[in-house]
Parts: structure tokens; sequence; C-alpha cells
């Protein structure tokens, strides 16, 4: 005779309670019986087996969308669970099948986890390699599925898919899903459910504040993976077999309480150099079992981490990318619920895997300071990809990373997240650094290259998270589903600067317009509907204000309207739509107050060049006028005199010019000359410069261009001359 346990759980959202862990937030009763088999159902009701062929039914009820538990007890031992024996269940609910694999959870347990996506009446069976097991083979029983009744996203609309249209993500409904998304990258690893050194933990355990930060700032995915060659996932040193007790005490409540809060969970299984760590067949196999524990929960596979890495030359190589094809496969072969599958990639413009039926969706990595804010090309890229797929920018600016010449900041991220989603990546994910590199307190060194200045709860706090609420808040005003990215199109939009301000639009309806590289003049809109009014606002991306411009905007006959000057020389979102607005949504504050809280001066508009560039190294003038020190002109020859020029398309009054070096590579001698009409004159000489960034004042008019002459670079190179930036600014 045999025991078997009944787990009966409430319907209270929380974490589930593990071996060894507090309860949070949910009840749970254990009922011991005796049976010839060993079968456990975790439900709102009760149970149903069972035995040689012969149903032993008892009114058994999941609501729709919620996990069911379905635990067995082999009637034999094997030398390794883990790979020895296979076991699958099978629901059938009509014409709708779905088969779920069993996982090996210590001893002789083997546990299936169904959501059903319909009601009704589905009925199970037990498939197992050893026919001859008779407490995994040929069982049989039914579960009566109920609707769902509470508010939480993942119950309330089912799971996560692509799109018909293959653009975005909704759910099984077809609810659009604005993915939001935090990265906790080796959350499982790392993060604490059992303590807490935040000043404010009130009680709560370090994920459990972070859960609830992130929920309270309307983030809906959590991206995460867990180190799978970390030794305490193993019980072996050759990765040969499972260790079931980290799962089932760490990540079962982990994912448990993201599923019941109402998060997707974007999940991984590791990073790079995970598939060099372990066999190949270990690293597939490890994919089957986390598929087959946490399919039923609502989640997407990103599989892991960059897994395209390059393969320097030094070897063995820092990924393995057949390897990780196979995982990533694996998990779409054991996908019972359609859950999209992707693999996170290294900067660039890559498409692993994007040619496979199994493919889903692209996982992006823009990169960090080094690579900048990415540009329109990169976006058209993947927008014109075919066959079409979803795309999203997963990874770019970490707030507080140092991963380049700087540090990261609350600019950088929302800048890359606003020009994300309006160039077709209907979803962002962001990343406070110090929070997925886990440090602990200051005393912790854990990625203390990366981030130097913060322990996990100060990153929790960087204004960057909350400036993803105004994000979210924002489109969710709008069904920005229906927004198209314009890219540069000129049927739609005619910028100064088509990088630094971009646009989507729903037809001639909605224009959601961004704009972050400083410039006086944006240019204008285009293809908007003559003889009707239009309403517009401009709306502050960092404090989530906006600000009414007018509800009487007309277009020209040509369907044109000139673009105003935005409120500050920051980044500005500016939504532009059709019909005349209520004075209840113009009664916004007045637009001069924005001017108590900014900067009100822009550099001129000008158009860049240089006598010479290092372009093979990917150098360019047009580097200049991006708003951001990060990327650069860069001469050949400081003794030729190479120079940097900005010409203006009508001649103007100038009052300063700025010059912007970079550490170690400071323009030491130099000559700025300006055209006023045919002659052009000197008005500044420098020598001996060691300053990265360097004023001067002006006081000209007339003027239709001005030149840096690069004279003298670095000690260490002083053959190399190099500016990230030139203003040059108007008289006021």
């Amino acid at each position: 005779m045999m025991d078997f346990d009944i787990r009966v759980a409430g319907g209270t959202a929380g974490a589930v309670a593990a071996i060894g862990q507090p309860e949070r937030g949910r009840e749970y009763c254990t009922l011991r019986r005796t049976a010839c088999l060993a079968v456990a159902v975790i439900l709102t009701g009760c149970l149903s087996l069972a035995a040689s062929g012969q149903d032993l039914e008892v009114p058994t009820e999941v609501e729709q969308w919620r996990r069911a538990e379905i635990t067995l007890t082999s009637s034999s031992d094997y030398t390794n669970p883990f790979a020895d024996v296979t076991v699958t269940a099978t629901f059938r609910n009509g014409e709708t099948v779905i088969t779920r694999p069993a996982f090996w959870d210590g001893d002789r347990t083997w546990r299936v986890r169904f959501a059903p996506s319909a009601t009704g009446k589905w009925r199970w069976e037990t498939t197992c390699s050893d026919q001859g097991n008779k407490g995994l083979h040929g069982l049989h029983g039914t579960l009566a599925c109920i609707p769902y009744v509470g508010d939480n996203p993942n119950y309330v609309h089912g799971f996560v898919r692509v799109s018909p249209n293959r653009r975005y993500f909704v759910r099984a409904d077809g609810t659009p899903l604005f993915w939001l998304g935090d990265t906790h990258w080796m959350m499982a690893d790392h993060e604490r459910l059992d303590a807490n050194n935040a000043p404010d933990a009130n009680g709560r355990d370090q994920f459990t504040q972070l859960v609830e930060d992130r929920l309270d700032k309307g983030f809906t995915v959590y991206q995460n993976y867990f180190a799978g060659h970390n030794r305490h996932w193993w019980r072996d040193s050759e990765y040969a077999c499972i260790d079931p007790t980290r799962f089932r005490e760490v990540m079962d409540p982990m994912l448990d309480q993201l599923a019941d809060r109402g998060f997707v969970i974007s999940q991984g299984i590791g990073l790079y150099s995970t598939s060099v760590k372990m066999p190949r067949e270990s690293l597939v196999r490890l994919a089957e079992y986390v598929a087959a524990r946490y399919d039923a929960h609502p989640l997407v596979w990103f599989t892991a981490q960059e897994v395209n890495l390059p393969d320097h030359e030094d070897k063995p190589p820092r990924t393995d990318l057949d390897a990780w094809r196979a995982a990533a496969e694996r998990f779409a072969l054991t996908n019972g619920y359609g859950h999209p599958v992707s693999g996170h990639m290294f900067p660039g413009k890559p498409t692993v895997w994007g040619q496979e039926a199994w493919h889903d969706w692209f996982a992006l990595q823009g990169g960090h300071t080094n690579s900048g804010v990415r540009m329109l090309e990169n976006f058209r890229f993947y927008w014109d990809y075919v066959p079409r797929k979803p795309f999203l920018e997963t990874e770019a600016m970490y707030e507080a990373i140092k991963c380049g010449p700087r540090v990261a900041t609350d600019t950088d991220v929302r800048q890359v997240a606003w020009k994300s989603l309006l160039c077709g990546s209907y979803g962002y994910t962001y990343g406070a650094a110090a929070v997925w590199l886990f440090r602990w307190d200051h005393r912790d060194r854990t990625g203390v290259n990366y981030n130097p200045d913060h322990c996990w709860y100060e990153g929790m706090r960087l204004p960057g998270s909350t400036q993803m609420t105004h994000l979210r808040t924002f489109f969710e005003q709008l069904d920005w589903w229906k927004l198209t990215p314009r890219l540069a199109d000129p049927a739609w939009c005619d910028f100064a600067d088509p990088e630094g301000t971009v646009l989507a639009s729903e037809g001639n309806q909605v224009y959601v317009v961004y704009t972050y590289r400083p410039r006086q003049r944006l240019g204008s809109l285009d293809g908007l509907a003559t003889g009707e009014p239009y309403s517009a606002w401009w709306f502050d991306p960092r404090t989530g204000t906006r600000y009414a411009i007018a509800n009487d905007i007309a277009a020209d006959k040509e369907g044109k309207w000139l673009l105003p000057s935005p409120p500050s020389a920051d980044d500005w979102v500016l939504l532009l739509r059709r019909g005349r607005a209520s004075a209840e949504e113009m009664a916004t504050p007045p637009l001069s107050e924005v001017a108590t809280t900014y900067t009100t001066e822009w550099p001129l508009v000008a158009i860049p060049s240089a006598s010479a560039t290092d372009s093979n190294n990917g150098y360019h003038p047009d580097e200049t006028i991006d708003g951001v020190t990060d990327a650069a002109w860069n001469g050949w020859s400081a003794r030729a005199g190479e120079y940097l020029q900005q010409t203006f398309e009508e001649p103007t009054a100038v009052s300063r010019i700025v010059v912007h070096t970079q550490k170690d590579y400071e323009l030491r001698d130099y000559t700025i000359a300006i055209q006023c009409g045919e002659e052009w004159k000197t008005v500044a000489q420098v020598k001996g410069n060691t300053d990265v960034r360097r004023e001067h004042t002006v006081s000209a008019d007339n003027v239709r261009a001005v030149r840096v002459y690069g004279l003298l670079g670095p000690e260490r190179q002083p053959g190399i001359v190099r500016i990230t930036e030139l203003e040059v600014f108007q008289k006021p």
C-alpha cells in the first residue's frame, strides 16, 4: 500500500510555500490517505484517479488557466530518474488536446502540471516509457475546469502568444500585452526568499519586495534566467542528474508568486557560457525538464542570455550556438501551450534561428553606452524581416551600469525605451544594474566593475524605473498596438534630425513623436486630414506630466503641420490626435511652468561634414550632432589640420561654441573659425587643453558655418583628433 497527498491551494495571490520557506499568501491543507496508487492533485476541488483501466472518479474543479498538479509515485527505482524514464500526460477537452511531460521531483515522485485552456471536462491519461511501471503508466482521470473568478490578467485573458499580424504579443483571448519588462538575471541563484537588508523591508523577503516594487510601478514582465551550470542545480559534477531541491524550494515559489501576482515570466535557463560547461545532451535535457516543470505558468522562452556571443580567438569558444539551438528547439517541441520561443541575442543585427519554423520572436540587445541608442536602420532591418516576427528590445542601457565610456543614466534608459517603442519594438525590458547583479550591500563586490555605486535596494529605487511607469501610462491611453512606426518615411514626416526625432502613427488619426536630440526646429508631420481640427499635447517622459498645446490645429492644404519647438532642450513626446479635444482634456499645467524646471536653449540645427574621417573604425561627423557624447568624429592626422565643420541652412547669429572631446583623447591644440559671408575668421585658439568640455564665447552675426581644426591630440596618440559633440548656440 502507498501514501498519497492531496494539497488544496487557496485562491489568494502570493507565493507558494516551499520546504524550508515560510508560507506567503496561500493556505494549505494536507490529507494523508492510503491507496494502491499514488496520485495527488493540487486543485480548488478534489480528486479523480484511475487504476487498471477502471475509473475511480471524484469530481474535481480547477479554474481556467490556473495550475493543477498531478503527483505520481513510481513503482520502480531508477539509477538516474532524470534520464532513464520519460512520463507524459495527455489532456483532452473535445477537439483540444494538450500534452504535458511530467518531471521528476526526487525519490519516486513525478509531477504533471497542467493549466486548462478552456472550461469544461478534461480527461487525462499518462504514458511512461517504462510501461511496466504501474505508478507512472496508464493512469487516467478527469478535471472539471470552471471559469476563473478574479482580476489576474494571466487567468482572465490566458497565456501569451504572437498576434495574428505577427507584430506584438497578445493573450489567448486576443487582448494585447503591453510588454514592460524588468531584468532579473540569475534570479533564482541569488535573490533571497529568507532575508532582506533593505531599510523598508517591513517583514518581506528580498524577492517579494522587488516583486511588489515592480508591480506598483506597472511592470508586466519579469525577465530572468537561472545559471543552469551552477552546481546547486545538479546532483553530480558531470551534469548527469538534476537536483530537484532548489527548483522545489526556490524557483517554484518564485515563479508561482510572479504568476499569481499577474506577471508574465520571460524565462531562460542560462547564459552563453553554460553550454560549454555541461555536455550538450545535459543542456537539452535541462531545457526539457524546465519546460515540464514550468510550461503551465504564463511565460515566454528566451532560452539564454546572448546565445550567439561571438567566438573569439581564445579557445574554447565562449558560446555553443548549436547547443542553444537544440535547447530552444526542445522548448518548442515540449510546448503544449504555444508559448513564444526565442534566443536572447548579442548586439548588432543578428537573425539567430529567424528562419526556423519553431522560432517566434527576436529578443534584441541594443547594448549599452558604448553602443549608443539604436539607429533607425537597425529597427528597419527587423521590421522588414521575412518571415515577419515580433522583435523586442530586451537589453539596452541598464540604469547605472558602467559598460562603455561612462555610467548609464535614467536619460539613457528613457531614450532607448521611447525610441524602441516608436520604431516597431512593441515592448521594452528595463534593467537596473545593481538589481540584476544582486549586490547585497556595499561590501559585496559582485559585479562592482559594472556597478560601483549601488546595492540592490538602491538600484531598485533609481528614477528610470518610475519613468517606465510614465511610459506605460502614456501608451495605454492609446490603442498602442495600432501604431505603425514610420521610420523617417517622407509620406508621414519630414524631420530635421530623423535619428533624433521618431514617429509612429495610427493612420492620420493619432501621431506620436519622440524627440531626444535637442534641436529647436523639429520639422513637420504629413498626411494629416485637411479641413479637420487636431488636438496636441506635449508629454514629459520624466514626470508623466501633459501640457496642452491646442485643440484647433489645422494642416495646410497638403496635409502638412509644422511641429512647434519643444518646451526645452530635453527629450519630449508630442501627441497629436484627430478631432477637437474637450476642455477637460486641455486643462493641463501651463507650458510656461516648464521653463522653471528645464533648460530652454537648443544647439543650432546644422549639417555636419569633415575634411577626413576614420570611417573604417565607425567614426562619422553625424555623431557630433546626436546629443550624446558616446560616439565621435575621428580625423586621420592632426598634423594635416583635419577639421570638423557645421554648416547652417541660413546665416545666423552665434553666441557660444562648445567643443566636447573624450577622456584620454582630449583635443590638446585646436582652432575655431567661423564663416561670415565668404570670409573665414578665427575666433579661438587653444593650446594644452586637458578638458573634455570647453566652451567659447562668440559674438558674431551672419554666420554660415563653423570649423574646428584639430592640431594636436592626446600625448598617447598626438596624431588623433577626436570630437564627440560640437554645439553652436544662437544669440538670444
